[in-house]
């Protein structure tokens, strides 16, 4: 009994395989033979968009990271349909031939190339949504972020950034958000002049960096640190005449009595003191407090942009 029914099950088999087989030979008979038409549909074939920039004179433009594609009917013979692929076809949509307004669009792309013998049978499927936003240009103000180490004996001043503003452009649902544009600059070991090319980054008013899909002009500014030699140098106070009669010297105090020059480093390597207009004393009636100018030579500068000191006078009358 089970040897019948193994017998039956395998000529089953066989059966199933056979009608394999003729099926087969049979669409190979079909499509050789025949060639009959047949309808697919090719998916994801890429949209290539032209003349975005006839947007801009009506201050538009496209949204970017918006991805192109359409999925085409097809019509054609079996063997011409078989190996078609998206790379097989030129697709194209023109902005400078439509009405274009901010917000949604829906617009008719067209074929540029189409293998021979296939044709849409959808026109429709060429239709494409695509989002449109305003063009904007905003003009921001370049911050910038220091960290500089002088080497002892070298004093830095302020960094100058060229150009002091950048202009920024695109979508204004992305140029809205910028808040303020910085540079970051770090500085070892300055001894003479510095230049650093800088990147500009852009922040949100939350502090998050929105560089992605910004216009930039110009994106990299110019930054220069000039820097001099420094050195502490006594500040000499000349006091000429003598004081009135009945009149007695206490003291004399000098603030500062030392000052920071800059300068050239072959300038100021011999120079020792700087001295100030002269004192008379003979125009001292009591207690005074001067501010004496400095006499500063060419090429020379101070720290804080000093340009005197102080001198206090304190005198006393003579008892007789």
């Amino acid at each position: 009994m089970d040897k019948k029914k193994n017998k039956n099950k395998a000529q089953f088999i066989n059966v199933k395989i056979l009608c394999l087989i003729v099926s087969f030979m049979l669409w190979i008979y079909i499509f050789i033979t025949l060639d009959p038409m047949i309808t697919t549909k090719i998916y994801n074939i890429p949209v290539n968009i032209i003349n975005s920039l006839s947007l801009k004179k009506n201050g538009l433009i496209v949204l970017p990271d918006q991805k192109f594609t359409v999925n085409l009917t097809v019509e054609g013979n079996a063997s011409d349909i078989y190996n078609l692929k998206a790379e097989n076809f030129e697709i194209f949509l023109d902005l400078s031939l439509y009405e274009i307004e901010k917000g949604e669009n829906v617009v008719r792309s067209y074929i540029r190339s189409i293998p021979s013998n296939i044709s849409i049978t959808k026109p429709n499927d060429l239709d494409i949504k695509i989002l449109i936003d305003e063009f904007v240009e905003k003009r921001v103000s370049v911050d910038k972020v220091i960290e500089k180490h002088n080497t002892e004996g070298f004093y830095s001043f302020e960094p100058i950034i060229t150009p002091e503003y950048v202009i920024v452009s695109g979508a204004s649902k992305f140029v809205n958000e910028v808040d303020k544009a910085v540079v970051n600059a770090k500085f070892e070991d300055l001894k003479q002049d510095t230049y650093q090319s800088l990147k500009v980054k852009f922040l949100d008013k939350d502090g998050k960096e929105i560089n992605e899909f910004l216009d930039v002009y110009p994106d990299v500014v110019e930054m220069y640190i000039m820097v001099r030699a420094m050195k502490d140098v006594e500040v000499d106070v000349p006091f000429v005449n003598n004081l009135q009669e009945g009149l007695k010297l206490e003291s004399i105090d000098i603030i500062p009595k030392e000052i920071k020059i800059i300068g050239a480093e072959d300038v100021i390597s011999n120079i020792y003191k700087i001295s100030s207009e002269s004192v008379d004393l003979s125009k001292i009636e009591e207690n005074s407090i001067l501010e004496v100018p400095l006499k500063i030579s060419n090429g020379i500068e101070t720290v804080d942009n000093r340009k005197s000191v102080t001198v206090k006078v304190k005198v006393s009358k003579v008892e007789e």
